[in-house]
């Protein structure tokens, strides 16, 4: 029986309109009935992840910024953080800058960022929460005060033009010292050096005295790929990466269609999940 059980946010557990389906909030209450812990792992910061962890009404910490932070958003109670060399985050600010890219940056308590459609998005979405669930933006270019007041996460940078994407790329090879990894179409993900969700998991199950082979993990991009070949029994949905659909147990329906709940209910509660 699973012990554990990891869910990918924004292609995986959320449709287009970044909304929990009723369906597949109703098949993880059945899993979590079995006895199974219910953990996200996102790309995003905790403070973009309070809305749905009081919605699955979860207690468990979330792996948030690809593994570089692992705690509870509400009462901030960490199990683990990395944070980014203060001299990098000047250096990819500074050239994100100079490019003229999109960047988030992401830290304990706050995003900082340009005023662009993303912050807008974001800050928009914050008027429809409920106090205790917004984030908190911060307008901010100065890279040398960004890199010396606040610890550093992980640096968002967005860049949807295919060329230009393969040209940042190069770019950012010279970080060696760091992790970086597409999490989206466009997206580019910059953390601290060895963070990734298969890490953050391993926190997780040491925390938990489990097993990996307990552990099923949900997942679709390139930021879970790792992820989901560490954990006992990998499962995405039809729009995943080809590279993640290679090495997953299950592809269950397209994320809009509610894939979470198609493969708990078919999948594992049916084939696995027998006591």
């Amino acid at each position: 029986m699973y012990k554990l059980a990891v869910f990918d946010l924004d292609g995986t557990l959320l449709d287009k309109h970044h909304e929990i389906s009723e369906e597949n909030l109703h098949a993880i209450k059945k899993l979590e009935s079995k006895g199974c812990k219910i953990v996200i792992a996102t790309g995003r910061p905790d403070m973009l992840v309070k809305e749905y962890v009081k919605k699955l009404d979860v207690l468990e910490p979330v792996i948030s910024c690809n593994g570089a932070m692992i705690r509870n958003p509400f009462t901030k109670e960490v199990v683990f953080k990395k944070v980014i060399g203060k001299e990098d985050v000047k250096d990819i600010i500074e050239l994100c800058q100079k490019d003229h890219r999109i960047y988030m940056v992401y830290t304990e308590d706050a995003i900082i960022s340009t005023d662009n459609y993303r912050t807008q998005y974001f800050i928009e979405r914050n008027q429809k929460l409920e106090k205790d669930s917004r984030a908190n933006f911060i307008i901010e270019e100065n890279a040398s005060y960004i890199a010396e007041t606040y610890e550093v996460y992980k640096i968002l940078v967005i860049e949807k033009d295919a060329d230009k994407y393969l040209e940042m790329y190069e770019k950012f090879k010279s970080f060696s010292e760091l992790t970086k990894v597409q999490s989206a179409n466009g997206f580019y993900d910059i953390m601290p050096k060895n963070t990734s969700k298969k890490l953050a998991i391993d926190h997780l199950i040491d925390h938990y005295h489990i097993d990996i082979s307990e552990v099923v993990a949900f997942g679709d991009n390139y930021n879970d790929l790792e992820m989901l070949k560490h954990a006992g029994t990998a499962i995405t949905t039809a729009n995943g990466v080809s590279a993640v659909k290679e090495i997953a147990d299950f592809i269950s329906v397209d994320h809009n269609e509610s894939g979470v709940s198609h493969a708990i209910n078919t999948f594992l509660l049916k084939e696995n999940m027998e006591a």
